[in-house]
This record gives C-alpha cells, structure tokens and sequence, in this order.
C-alpha cells in the first residue's frame, strides 16, 4: 500500500499591520495571514502509522520580488480567502472554510 497524507486546516489568524503607518506598498503596512495546518500520514500496512505533524505557513501580501503572494499552489481551502482592499490597507475576509 502507498502511504497517504490528509491535511487539515487547524486555524486561520488575521494578523494587523506590524506598522500601521508604513505605506500600504509594503507588507509591514498591510494584513498578514497566518495558516495552521495538521497533515497525517497514514498506510494500513504499517504498525507505526499513521503519524501526525503541525505545520504553520505565514502568507504576506507581497513575496521577496515585490509581487502580489501567489497562493495558487495553496490547497484549495486557502485558495478560497478573498481578498478585499480597504480605505488603506488590505484585509482578508475568511470565506466558508471546512
């Protein structure tokens, strides 16, 4: 048998700017997101299985380049945070997530 993984998201924070006076052009001036995630290895032949691991991804909204996040390759749970601009600075509205 294969071993399979299964990822859960745990928790989703919302993170205020670092500096809410810094330009909206940088991501200390703008929201950060903070995914929580619990993936569980599992294969039905082995003893020691299934194992669980907590892992964290943090999201900005610009990555090193400059460029809008690409969370594309995100699973499909992430994907479905929509992004709304407010007056100054970005927020992220958390969509349904199951």
């Amino acid at each position: 048998m294969a071993i399979t993984k299964t990822t859960t998201i745990n928790r989703i924070e919302c993170l205020p700017p670092m500096n809410p006076s810094a330009e909206d052009t940088t991501n200390d001036g703008n929201w950060r997101l903070t995914v929580f995630f619990e993936d569980v290895l599992d294969d039905d032949s082995d003893a020691d299985l299934p194992v669980t691991v907590q892992r964290t991804k943090h999201f900005l909204k610009y990555d090193g380049e400059g460029k809008a996040t690409d969370m594309s390759n995100e699973p499909q749970n992430v994907q479905m945070l929509q992004v709304h601009y407010g007056v100054n600075k970005w927020q992220y509205q958390i969509a349904e997530i199951h």
